[in-house]
């Protein structure tokens, strides 16, 4: 025996050749596993898997060692691999899995949740479109440490889920449920899922009492027969969302569920509420959304409560109203009934609006209730539109763009004028079916500050309207269209515009006679062509004429202008 041994005793070397032998031997067991779930993994991929690895341990002991003793299977991905039971017995050498997505595999059934029991760590599970069914989720009961569980799509009943009661960290349930007394009275037993969205059907008032135990984010309900169901819902301590239809509800009722409640998303459809329960929407917090339809809330109603909530964008039509903030917080807001477009006083509450949208085919909007509003700097109209309407824009102050996509003439020369009250208008936009003539370009010459201007000539507009245009000194971008092949002396009149960079000539039928007009615009960066008749070679002596120009020429036509 070496001398340096003989000072220990026998019983302490047999120990410490025991301990050598307990960590060895623990060593060789870590490095079998590590060379098992190897094996399992690559097995697993030659199945279609996607696997993800974790590497853990004391980095100076990886340097020395390396990382394939401490690196493990985390997280492996199946779903739709026409799987069956024992192709999943190898999950049982995966100690370390954290996440396994089984999803789409209709042929999995129970059998497999026995190969899962032992993995301890395993936090998130996915089991939706496969065959297990309640007895598969009380196996369950070993995976401590599940968080997430998706089982849409399976044979789990409703009365099934109180099955999973044994899971202390159960947060996520993903499932398909319309849930009834039954199956409230099973996710009542699981005090720390949350719902996402909980929705419901045919309860009895024992039923809607055991919601106040859940939780949950959102709730849907369709027809509610249970006389005074909403006090069931006051004070609830998730929810966020509500989504009601067909439903008996008082504006008392509506109006205390409410305010009782952190809500920031309400839709009613069908819901008998009027303007009263307006305040208490309007009053709820931020990243609001409401949705409202079939109920007795009016527009103007609804434009005058949400408009204190400064929405940004703001589209009407005779049906609807939309409301919007994409910003943070963000705000949406919709209505659907009626939509008095000839009357509209609520659109005095918009004062932070920067975008209009108006929709009709039949009554002209009035927007002599609209006031100063310092942020609108965008209107479009797809309605008829008047005198009177324009007259109640040239008075804003930040308007840089009108649109006008309209049918008829119901605006004259005057009315078209008086946007030159506009300081900041930039853009006018007037679509194909705006019939204009040289007294609107005439008109249109008072606005100095244009500098994009598109126009239809319906044969009514002569060079000498065009010549109007050069009174504009800032335009420097036209669109304009001519229903039939356009007057050689119109093509003329627009190349004297030297102030112009970019010109495009849209629903207009261009052929090769035309080229000489359009090669005198030598001044332009751009020009574009739509409907062209041209042949190869005149669009190649266009090309050649105009070097310094951006030439672009389509056979099609031009799409309808965005806003």
């Amino acid at each position: 025996m070496p001398r340096f041994l003989r000072q220990f005793g026998l019983r302490t070397l047999l120990l410490f050749c025991l301990l050598v032998a307990i960590v060895f031997g623990l060593l060789r067991w870590q490095m079998d596993g590590i060379h098992r779930q190897h094996a399992v993994a690559k097995e697993l991929l030659e199945k279609g898997a996607s696997i993800e690895w974790k590497t853990s341990g004391l980095r100076w002991v990886r340097d020395w060692v390396g990382d394939y003793y401490f690196t493990q299977v985390v997280a492996i991905h199946l779903q739709e691999k026409k799987l069956h039971d024992a192709d999943l017995q190898v999950l049982e050498d995966l100690p370390a899995l954290e996440r396994l997505y089984l999803a789409g595999n209709p042929l999995i059934t129970d059998a497999t949740i026995g190969h899962l029991q032992g993995l301890k760590h395993l936090r998130r599970l996915a089991l939706c479109a496969t065959g297990i069914t309640d007895d598969g989720l009380t196996k369950l009961a070993t995976l401590q440490e599940l968080e997430a569980l998706d089982i849409k799509h399976t044979q789990v009943t409703q009365a099934g889920l109180s099955r999973l009661a044994p899971l202390p960290n159960l947060e996520e349930l993903y499932h398909r449920f319309e849930f009834t007394d039954e199956g409230l009275a099973a996710v009542a037993q699981l005090p720390v899922v949350h719902f996402r969205e909980l929705q419901v059907q045919e309860l009895s008032e024992q039923g809607f009492a055991l919601l106040p135990k859940i939780r949950f984010s959102g709730i849907t309900l369709q027809s509610p027969q249970v006389p005074d169901w909403p006090r069931f819902l006051y004070h609830h301590p998730t929810m966020g969302q509500i989504v009601l239809s067909d439903a008996a509800i008082t504006d008392e009722q509506a109006k205390q569920l409410i305010k009782t409640n952190d809500l920031y998303k309400v839709i009613l459809t069908n819901v008998p509420v009027s303007d009263q329960v307006l305040p208490a929407l309007a009053a709820l917090g931020n990243w609001l959304s409401v949705h409202v339809k079939g109920t007795k809330i009016s527009a103007n109603g609804f434009l005058t409560h949400f408009g204190d909530r400064k929405p940004l964008k703001i589209s009407i039509s005779e049906e609807s109203i939309s409301m919007s903030s994409m910003g943070l917080p963000s705000l949406y807001l919709s209505y659907t009934g009626p939509v008095p477009l000839d009357d509209i006083p609520g659109l005095a509450h918009l004062s932070d609006a920067d975008y209009l949208s108006v929709s009709s085919k039949k009554v002209a909007i009035d927007l002599s209730h609209l006031p100063s509003l310092p942020s609108l700097s965008g209107c479009y109209f797809d309605a008829p539109l008047n005198d009177t309407a324009l007259a109640g824009l040239s008075h804003q102050p930040s308007l840089g763009t009108i649109a006008v996509k309209t049918v008829g003439d119901q605006f004259t020369p005057n009315g078209l004028r008086a946007l030159k009250g506009c300081p900041c208008l930039e853009t006018l936009l007037l679509d194909a079916e705006v019939p204009l003539t040289d007294k609107h370009l005439a008109a249109i010459s008072a606005c100095k500050q244009l500098q994009s201007l598109a126009i239809v000539s319906h044969g009514e507009i002569t060079p000498q309207g065009i010549a109007y245009l050069a009174d504009l000194p800032q335009l420097t971008e036209l669109s304009i269209g001519f229903k039939e092949q356009p007057d050689g002396e119109v093509l003329a009149e627009i190349a004297k515009l030297k102030k112009l960079e970019t010109l495009k000539i849209t629903e207009s039928i261009i052929k090769d006679e035309n080229i000489p007009s359009l090669m005198e615009m030598t001044h332009l960066k751009e020009l574009i062509v739509f409907r062209a008749r041209m042949s190869a070679a005149g669009k190649e002596r266009l090309r050649l004429a105009l070097p310094g120009v951006l030439v672009e020429v389509y056979d099609q036509l031009k799409p309808r202008f965005p806003l």
